[in-house]
């Protein structure tokens, strides 16, 4: 395998001579064909237990056994089950006297051994007998441990090298493999075989060695195709780089395989193979370019933008002041949809207007003309041949995606949670009928950012599950990128969804995924840090654990400032979470000082956070008995509701009513009325009135 060259830390190189470099009496291959490797010279061949296969089988139960070592009760039970208790113990008597000459040195040293008076048979440790299974588990836990992605990285490949196929492979059928030792073995090895294939895939691609990625996910489910991760993670990559033929066959040919053991494929897994079929249908619509791309032996066209534009991160200055014409020039402009200047034309009318001054139309009219701009544009430019589209095109089609996708960002704090999806999903679309004409890096900024965007607007929906994947495509779109910023955001999303779903262990993995990977020096990455600790508090909250939770409030707030304002994570959202958490620890009036002061600070135009400090504002004053700053914040929040109006918000207002207005001031007039009120400004929500 084609590896990239990298200089190995000092701590990779103690692991491994640790690890592999060690000089033991004998070494155990079990992965494939078991056998064994004297480094010294053995009292006698292996040829003594040819005859005796069950002194080889009782040496596999031991090395299964849990601290490698069994009773003599236990052994004779899982080798000779149907057999006389006194036969057993013969037949065991027998075979470890000949296991026992088989694992002597000429030196008479013994790497077997009876302890307690001979009612427990014991291996020799690691040390002197060497076992690839519990090498490989060792570099495994030292690489999940590793700070430095190039530590980390050797020490995966080293794992890698240890494995030279399944574990036990020769006695798979055999009836003593279905004891409970030997399934949690191997389940325990194949668990860690998937997250080493997951992690190299991941460290390849921040390498920018893709083919290796994918190499290392293909020879993986070769040999367990029924690993669902790894499919899941090789279809993205394939759909990334257009392999969509090959993407299919690679599903196809699992499906197969999952349908014989009565098995389908996971959601996620679905999921992304119908987006194949879209993007194979998208492909479909433009194949004078790709056919052109073909012949020349490459999957793109490359462009020359270096990165996303996103609102949080390497911002295109001034992006406001990007109008358009008013919403009576859009007639004229497209009528002429259809001359061969159209797209420039549509794309000059987007942001000429910066220039001008001219005042912007309606957020949808802007959109639905970025949207045909675009399209119009990547139409066209299909069905030039490769050789007469100009750099500047091509980078104009990323540009104006970025922008797209930086609007996207931006609004998502300001807009309705259904514009915010839809726009979103616009926005995918688009960076996917564009996918031939972006330059490798340039997809995974795009991808990552409409990813992304799509996954926040269905978290608000409440639909996890879908949102989750979204965050799992701009996952591998952020590794991709080799920039651990974009890494860390994904693995937020992924975390703040983990915990929605009550997967709490699944949650603080991905932060302690993230969290290395951020330096000290680079403010966003200081940012980055303390939102990651900041979800771990929220985490330990949900898990009611306040003195984590207080830690984590306290670590968090030592990497932020109290002046910068920033959609992505400032003093104002570390102050919600603090209220969050004293309002769940019953500290009540420590809560409405902590969200008070959120309030204070947060850009009133920032709708989402702004009913997220609200309510629970709103849920401290009515604990209290405070009717009347309840109903004050309550009757606030009902417009920003309104307008933001997404199912998440609406829910946690339902239990606001239910659990904390009607809950603490049952049958109370001035309730009653605030309750009329709030079903006429929120008529869509079920009948608040019957809730009292």
């Amino acid at each position: 395998m084609n590896r990239p060259v990298i200089s190995q830390t000092s701590r990779a190189v103690e692991v491994s001579r640790s690890l592999v470099a060690q000089d033991p009496l004998l070494r155990v291959y079990t992965f494939g064909a078991f056998h064994l490797a004297w480094q010294v010279p053995p009292c006698t061949t292996e040829d003594v237990w040819k005859s005796r296969t069950s002194a080889r089988t009782l040496f596999k139960v031991l090395l299964c056994a849990p601290g490698r070592q069994a009773s003599r009760s236990q052994l004779a039970g899982i080798l000779w089950p149907e057999t006389d208790e006194d036969k057993a113990r013969e037949s065991l008597r027998s075979a470890s006297k000949v296991l026992r000459k088989v694992l002597r040195t000429a030196s008479g040293e013994d790497l077997l051994e009876n302890r307690n008076n001979h009612a427990i048979l014991a291996l020799a440790e690691q040390s002197r007998l060497w076992v690839d299974a519990e090498a490989f588990e060792e570099v495994i836990s030292q690489a999940s441990k590793a700070t430095a992605p190039e530590e980390a990285l050797a020490l995966w490949q080293q794992a890698q090298d240890l494995l030279h196929g399944e574990f036990l492979a020769d006695d798979l059928g055999c009836e003593w493999m279905r004891h409970r030792w030997i399934k949690l073995r191997q389940q325990a090895l194949r668990m860690a075989r998937g997250r080493m294939v997951r992690h190299l895939a991941d460290l390849y691609l921040q390498h920018g060695q893709v083919s290796l990625a994918e190499e290392v996910l293909e020879a993986h489910l070769t040999r367990f195709p029924t690993d669902q991760d790894a499919l899941y993670r090789l279809l993205v990559l394939l759909e990334q780089q257009s392999c969509f033929e090959e993407a299919r066959l690679v599903y196809e040919r699992a499906k197969q395989t999952l349908a014989a053991l009565g098995k389908q494929p996971a959601p996620q897994v679905r999921t992304q193979y119908e987006r194949l079929l879209t993007a194979i249908t998208s492909r479909q619509g433009i194949p004078v370019l790709e056919q052109a791309a073909e012949r020349r032996g490459q999957a793109c066209l490359p462009v020359s933008l270096a990165a996303l534009a996103s609102p949080s991160r390497r911002e295109v200055e001034d992006s406001d002041r990007l109008l358009l014409r008013s919403s009576r020039d859009v007639p004229f402009h497209l009528e002429r949809a259809g001359s061969s200047g159209a797209s420039q034309e549509i794309l000059r009318v987007l942001f000429e207007a910066e220039k001008e001054g001219r005042p912007a139309t309606p957020l949808f009219s802007r959109r639905h003309l970025l949207a045909l701009g675009i399209a119009a544009l990547i139409s066209q430019l299909a069905q030039l041949d490769p050789q007469r589209i100009t750099t500047l095109d091509r980078e104009e089609v990323g540009w104006v995606l970025s922008k797209g996708i930086a609007d996207g960002w931006k609004q998502f704090l300001t807009l309705p949670n259904a514009d915010v999806l839809a726009m979103s999903q616009l926005q995918l679309s688009l960076v996917h009928q564009a996918h031939p004409l972006l330059d490798p890096s340039t997809r995974s900024y795009l991808y990552f950012g409409a990813y992304g965007l799509v996954g926040l607007a269905l978290h608000q929906q409440g639909h996890y599950e879908e949102a989750l994947h979204a965050y799992h495509n701009a996952h591998l779109a952020a590794l991709a990128t080799g920039d651990p910023w974009y890494v860390a955001q994904s693995l937020i999303c992924q975390a703040d969804t983990y915990l929605g779903l009550g997967m709490y262990v699944e949650a603080l993995h991905a932060i302690e995924e993230a969290l290395p990977g951020l330096g000290e020096s680079d403010e966003m990455h200081r940012r980055a840090r303390a939102h990651l600790l900041g979800c771990w508090a929220d985490v330990a909250m949900t898990m009611r654990d306040d003195l984590l939770a207080q830690r984590k409030l306290d670590e968090s707030a030592q990497h932020l400032d109290d002046v910068t304002v920033i959609e992505e994570f400032d003093r104002s959202c570390w102050l919600q979470l603090a209220g969050k958490q004293a309002l769940m620890a019953g500290a009540y009036q420590q809560a409405v000082e902590y969200l008070e002061a959120a309030l204070a600070v947060n850009p009133p135009h920032w709708l989402v956070r702004q009913a997220g400090i609200m309510l629970p504002l709103s849920m401290a004053y009515a604990r209290m008995q405070n009717r009347e700053r309840t109903l004050l914040i309550a009757a606030q929040a009902l417009p920003v509701i309104r307008t933001v109006n997404a199912p998440l918000t609406n829910t946690h207002f339902l239990a606001y009513v239910k659990g904390d207005l009607v809950g603490h001031f049952p049958h109370d007039r001035k309730i009653d009325a605030f309750l009329k009120e709030a079903q006429q400004q929120l008529p869509h929500l079920p009948a608040l009135i019957d809730v009292s």
